[in-house]
């Protein structure tokens, strides 16, 4: 498998303050669909960061290339539903973390 680093970059910088509630809605089904390619250990962690120039989203996906990574993204809720979110997608020569051998 190979890693990757996927940003989930958001429609605009205040885009997490001042979300509306058809965006809140979004944001909620982007958040579960995450944490269901999580649990079937297409990710391996997500979360949004608290970055002071605008939020976005981290996520690192296990995958067999960049193209299944490709799919499961413009699967996303955030994209389907077209608020203007993008994902900058890298990947990554090396991942290393606790309990990995």
């Amino acid at each position: 498998m190979t890693y990757f680093l996927c940003k989930t970059i958001l429609p605009r910088s205040d885009f997490v303050q001042t979300m509306t509630d058809s965006e809140k809605n979004i944001m909620k089904a982007h958040g579960d669909y995450l944490q269901s390619l999580t649990e079937v250990g297409s990710i391996v962690c997500h979360g949004p960061v608290d970055d002071p120039k605008g939020g976005w989203g981290l996520s690192i996906f296990s995958a067999r290339d960049q193209t299944e990574v490709e799919r499961l993204t413009a699967a996303d809720p955030i994209i389907l539903d077209d608020v203007g979110a993008r994902y900058e997608i890298l990947p990554m020569k090396q991942l290393q973390m606790k309990g990995a051998s």
